[in-house]
Formats: structure tokens, sequence, C-alpha cells
């Protein structure tokens, strides 16, 4: 079976889903990552085939601001302001990256998606195709404070 994994977010975000994806092919199964460039090597180490996604979203996320808000560091005003800052920068490239996730189903054709929550595209595919997209989501909901 052809199993893509795509995955948005920080190394946090990625690492559970690879180790699945390593799971999985140890099982047999055909593995295809799609993740932000920059966890390339890591995708290869786990000798899984690699597609890469824009830079862009997680060279936000590690900015300055993602790694402020994500600390929760300063007032809750500063953390609200934080999160509109993000949202700004973030929104521009949503479509692009929708659009990236979509190219990588196209191209790949896979039986089954396994998605973390930051990835929209897998949803829709999943709406066409039922019970073939699982959403993964190894972390907990909340942020805590960060010292």
């Amino acid at each position: 079976m052809k199993i893509l994994i795509t995955a948005l977010g920080t190394r946090g975000d990625v690492e559970p889903l690879l180790a699945i994806g390593s799971i999985l092919k140890t099982r047999g199964h055909n593995v295809v990552c799609g993740l932000s460039a920059q966890f390339q090597e890591l995708a290869e180490d786990s000798q899984l085939r690699f597609s890469p996604f824009s830079k862009k979203y997680l060279d936000i996320v590690e900015s300055e601001n993602g790694t402020n808000f994500m600390g929760q560091k300063g007032s809750f005003l500063n953390k609200i302001k934080l999160l509109f800052e993000m949202y700004r920068q973030i929104k521009p490239i949503q479509k692009e990256m929708a659009r990236e996730q979509r190219q990588l189903v196209q191209k790949e054709n896979p039986d089954r998606i396994i998605y973390s929550m930051k990835c929209l595209y897998p949803v829709l595919w999943g709406m066409a195709n039922p019970s073939q997209s699982f959403m993964i989501l190894p972390i907990p909901g909340t942020l805590h404070k960060v010292t």
C-alpha cells in the first residue's frame, strides 16, 4: 500500500510521523513523506522517500516571534499580539502550502494519507476518500510556558 505522510511544523510535529512511517515501511508499505524542506535529512535518515514543501512556513514558526509565542513569553496581551503577527505572516502563504500538498497527492496517488493537523489538503482529500486519511496529533493541544 502506498502511504503519504504530510506534516507542517517543527521537529516535534514531524518526528512522530516519521516514526510511524518507519514502522509502516518495515511492514512492507511504500511510504512517501511531504515535509518542509528543512527536514529532508531527517526523512532520509529514516530511509523514507522525501518530497519537500516550501521552507516559508517553518521559517515563520522558527522566527523570533514564533519562538516567543510557542515559548509563551510575555504577558497575555503580548501573546495575542504575537499570534496576530504570525497569522499576518502565514496567511499569504496558506494557498501555496495547500497547493503544494494537493500537487503531492496528485503526483503520488496514495492509498492512504497520514497527516498532522496543520496540513489542510488531506482533510479535503479525506472527504472524497472516506476512511483513507488519518490525522495524527501526537502533541497536546495546549501551550505551556517554557523556561
